[in-house]
């Protein structure tokens, strides 16, 4: 939360098991600047992933607070 009791919130998700973090299947959304409630109506598709393989994976949604100049906060 900054100075002014705001957010910029964001959303990191990654579909595991991965091999790494920079895979095809990171993604991450926008930024909603100077909020504390965001709201998040974002759409991501795995389209090389059969329903069988979804299933059996596991979705890791983190959210972050973007900060200029700093590292940014995990909330």
């Amino acid at each position: 939360m900054d100075f002014g009791q705001t957010s910029d919130p964001y959303c990191k998700l990654l579909l595991y098991p991965s091999t790494d973090t920079n895979s095809k299947w990171s993604f991450k959304t926008t930024v909603r600047k100077h909020t504390l409630q965001p709201d998040f109506n974002e759409e991501f598709v795995f389209p090389h992933i059969q329903l069988q393989e979804l299933i059996s994976r596991t979705l890791q949604i983190t959210v972050y607070d973007k900060d200029m100049g700093k590292k940014d906060d995990y909330i």
